[in-house]
């Protein structure tokens, strides 16, 4: 799936550049939800952007799509606790070291081998197993975006129906 959009679309759709129309540029939160909405969801996302009269890019549009890389930098980097290798099976368990505050899940499947998930729960541990998000495909990216932190000392998936055994590529936390 490809989702896009023009870098300047805020406030009207210009998929073409022209003088002194900046203030459509796309704000950083507005972008932050298109790539969590879209790469986040198992797709790609593809921003137009488009030269100015002199054949480059704007210098206000690479400022705001250097400061959109940073941003998911900061946001998807360096995760608080992450698997390291590809669990295979309905279940997989994330211990952490410490309990930790996190607003953000993602799920990887390893797609050479397909989609294979259908329907899962994420479940932190609190002292307890509770459900804090649910999904029906993982493919090759799903971000959940929790709308409070959650803190706990591990996380969990639980897949609840699967086309084939499952084969997990990924499953992190992340704090913003």
């Amino acid at each position: 799936a490809m989702s896009d959009a023009p870098l300047r679309g805020h406030g009207g759709h210009e998929w073409f550049w022209e003088p002194g129309d900046e203030r459509l540029l796309q704000p950083l939160p507005k972008l932050l939800d298109m790539y969590c909405r879209s790469v986040g969801r198992n797709s790609t996302l593809l921003l137009g952007l488009t030269p100015d009269t002199r054949g480059r890019m704007p210098d206000a549009d690479v400022a705001r799509l250097t400061e959109f890389g940073e941003a998911v930098e900061r946001m998807f980097g360096s995760p608080l606790a992450a698997t390291t290798t590809t669990t295979t099976g309905n279940l997989v368990e994330l211990p952490f070291e410490q309990a930790l505050e996190f607003d953000l899940i993602v799920l990887q499947e390893d797609i050479e081998l397909g989609e294979r998930v259908r329907n899962y729960e994420l479940q932190v541990h609190d002292g307890e197993w509770h459900t804090i998000a649910t999904g029906s495909c993982i493919g090759h990216k799903r971000i959940h975006r929790l709308e409070t932190p959650c803190r706990g000392d591990a996380v969990r998936l639980r897949v609840l129906a699967a086309r084939a055994t499952p084969h997990i590529q990924m499953l992190s936390v992340h704090g913003q």
